[in-house]
């Protein structure tokens, strides 16, 4: 990937938004409004976003919601995301779909693996696999949660770029 710093949130809208134009299902925001830059390949990051909008999309057949949020964040050490310790910006896509299974939770990262119907046209298991190839790409991470029956939430965490980032100004 070719990293820049970026801050997501527009852009995070705005794809989301046009997948979603003609699909009855609604778009919620949440977004931080100070969010930090991120280091993002913009075109990847939108690849990804695609993909895993497609998957809500698919859970959702008959519409229903989907929730962006946006949250500067500090990971500690030994972290749920397996990252080192520093500033990351934090991106959720949650569905209100039918859920990923428990027995299929660990397996969503996986080439090939796919829960759809062997004569789907609708993909053949590389979404998630992609973006988690992205996202190590980014020195990044992606997590997965659902409880099998209620949605599920995807978080992409992606290393904020210090060198943009300024204090705030105190004022006199």
């Amino acid at each position: 990937p070719v990293l820049e710093a970026a801050v997501l949130n527009e852009r995070f809208r705005e794809c989301a938004r046009l997948m979603l134009v003609d699909s009855g299902i609604e778009l919620i925001s949440d977004l931080e409004e100070q969010l930090a830059p991120a280091l993002v390949d913009t075109a990847l990051f939108e690849q990804a976003l695609r993909n895993i909008i497609t998957n809500a999309c698919e859970a959702m057949p008959d519409g229903g919601r989907i929730r962006l949020t946006s949250r500067n964040l500090e990971l500690p050490p030994f972290n749920e995301a397996g990252l080192p310790p520093r500033a990351y910006v934090k991106l959720s896509i949650a569905d209100e779909g039918r859920g990923i299974p428990a027995a299929d939770l660990s397996r969503v990262f996986d080439p090939y693996f796919t829960t759809k119907p062997r004569d789907s046209r609708k993909g053949v298991g590389f979404g998630l696999a992609m973006c988690h190839a992205i996202m190590a790409g980014h020195e990044g991470a992606i997590l997965v949660e659902s409880d099998g029956r209620n949605g599920a939430r995807v978080d992409l965490y992606f290393p904020v770029d210090h060198q943009q980032v300024q204090p705030p100004v105190e004022p006199t």
